[in-house]
């Protein structure tokens, strides 16, 4: 965000540079992995809490929809930052 506001320099031909890069790369990978990634199923030894119903299609539905509300949490709470350092 900072580099499209003009604030961030990013020179590819510098160390520094190539190290934002990878760290930036590196980093949104991880955010895909753990938002994408359907592990083993976790058992609760009392019982469901919350008891949901539904087919097997709403459930893509709504990992697709957490995927895209988790990604743009991220993106607004990096806007959010960036706005408390301009002011």
């Amino acid at each position: 965000m900072s580099l499209f506001c003009g604030y961030e320099v990013l020179d590819f031909r510098h160390p520094r540079g190539i190290a934002k890069i990878i760290g930036t790369l590196i980093s949104l990978a991880g955010v895909m992995i753990m938002t994408l990634y359907k592990g083993p199923i976790m058992r609760n030894f009392y019982g469901p809490l919350i008891h949901i119903q539904g087919k097997n299609g709403a459930i893509h539905k709504n990992l697709l929809i957490g995927s895209i509300l988790s990604i743009s949490s991220c993106v607004t709470w990096s806007i959010w930052y960036i706005m408390q350092v301009l002011t």
